[in-house]
């Protein structure tokens, strides 16, 4: 066969198609052919994600783990219970002070009623939870203390009643003493005032005067004793109308404070008792799973997921290897490939490059050092997917970037041109 110089200068010189790189791990290289249209592919795996709107839940109080119920990817209904935290402490704190909290307002309603002569009136919390046998038995008792204190409260108060009535008699017989007293210093009063004039004149003894003095004094000394009776039948007759009252209404005000103080820290254990069921607080994903034994502890304040909502645009975290990222810019096109569907049931789907991160990222775990490049996928695509095919975060995907294209022979001399650049730099 004859050499021919210029089919070896037209073939070196030929460009070879964009090379495809990988988003992450190790690359597999394919030999390079002679075929202009052969393609360099570096397959790597990638992840999906979401560019935002990630609800990180965490755990409040802390605790043990009983029920781990989705696992990284499931999707999830808002308000569905995805992890549970043993609730033993927690429903127990929550029984002692619904029950005080019950008793007290019970107690209160009871005592209202009682100050008001009005019949018993349940609290309408309490009413509604009247199938619970602890809040039934309450409510039974309190009725019970009830209906027997209203009919002692009727014969007390009819006892008091009676009482009222005699001191008002006594007043009225101790008024009418006095207005004896009042006509007797009257006619004492003038009959003095004579006997004065008289003594005056030398016709009556001083003997006399005085005697009648003496009288009016006395007569006015009863008088004065009698409306101080008068005055303490009416304070006795208004505080046996009172005693019954300000009874009832002590107990009522101790009770309606043990209510107010009671109703926050209840309230503040049933919403720790609610913390004890994780839930999601949107329909969407679970990402990011940090807890997977049952039994395990999770602190106060502890990331236990994310919950990325369905409705958030999906992105995919590439990671390019420090050897390639000068190949790897922005608006570089990219062709992903699902790895949970046959490819003979998804076609690659086209993708675009996005962003590319400034600086490498070093993953503490594995050691590798990577720079992250975020891929989204134009609705337009998304739309072209088979029936059935649907993209959620945490799946993994093939990423091959396509690069700038490159002749042969920049293959080929690349990296003896890096070599003499490099000894010109020491020399």
């Amino acid at each position: 066969m004859k050499f021919d110089p210029r089919r070896l200068i037209e073939l070196i010189t030929r460009e070879a198609p964009a090379t495809e790189l990988p988003a992450m791990g190790g690359a597999v290289d394919m030999p390079l052919s002679t075929d202009a249209k052969a393609r360099m592919r570096k397959p790597v795996i990638a992840g999906l994600g979401v560019e935002a709107n990630r609800k990180t839940l965490k755990s409040r109080d802390g605790g043990i783990i009983r029920q781990i119920y989705v696992q990284d990817g499931d999707a999830v209904l808002p308000n569905q219970v995805l992890l549970k935290f043993d609730d033993t402490m927690a429903r127990a704190q929550v029984s002692i002070l619904e029950n005080q909290y019950d008793t007290y307002a019970m107690q209160a309603a009871r005592l209202l009623a009682e100050s008001t002569r009005r019949n018993l009136v349940i609290p309408a919390d309490i009413s509604a939870r009247r199938p619970d046998p602890r809040v039934s038995m309450i409510i039974q008792n309190e009725t019970v203390v009830f209906e027997t204190r209203r009919m002692a409260i009727e014969g007390q108060a009819a006892i008091l009643n009676q009482r009222f009535e005699q001191l008002k008699t006594a007043r009225t017989g101790l008024q009418i003493q006095a207005d004896s007293l009042d006509q007797q210093l009257v006619l004492m009063q003038e009959e003095l005032d004579g006997y004065k004039t008289l003594n005056a004149k030398g016709y009556a003894p001083k003997t006399l005067v005085l005697r009648l003095e003496r009288q009016v004094a006395e007569a006015r000394g009863r008088r004065g004793a009698l409306m101080a009776d008068i005055t303490r039948n009416q304070q006795q007759a208004g505080e046996t109308r009172l005693q019954l009252a300000t009874e009832v209404a002590s107990s009522l005000r101790e009770a309606q404070t043990r209510v107010s103080d009671l109703g926050p820290r209840l309230n503040a254990a049933r919403e720790a008792l609610a913390q004890t069921d994780v839930r999601s607080p949107v329909a969407g994903y679970v990402l990011n799973l940090s807890q997977f034994t049952i039994g395990g502890v999770a602190a106060p304040g502890e990331a236990l997921m994310d919950v990325v909502p369905s409705n958030a645009p999906l992105v995919i975290s590439a990671q390019i290897r420090p050897g390639d990222i000068d190949q790897v810019r922005p608006g570089m096109t990219a062709d992903v490939t699902l790895q949970a569907y046959s490819s003979y049931k998804v076609p690659k789907i086209p993708a675009e490059v996005m962003t590319v991160s400034a600086d490498a990222i070093s993953n503490a775990q594995t050691r590798e050092t990577y720079f992250l490049a975020e891929l989204r996928i134009k609705p337009e695509e998304l739309r072209k997917l088979p029936k059935g095919v649907k993209l959620a975060p945490g799946m993994q995907a093939i990423v091959m970037i396509k690069t700038d294209k490159r002749t042969i022979l920049s293959f080929l001399i690349g990296p003896i041109g890096e070599v003499l650049d490099q000894s010109l730099r020491e020399e």
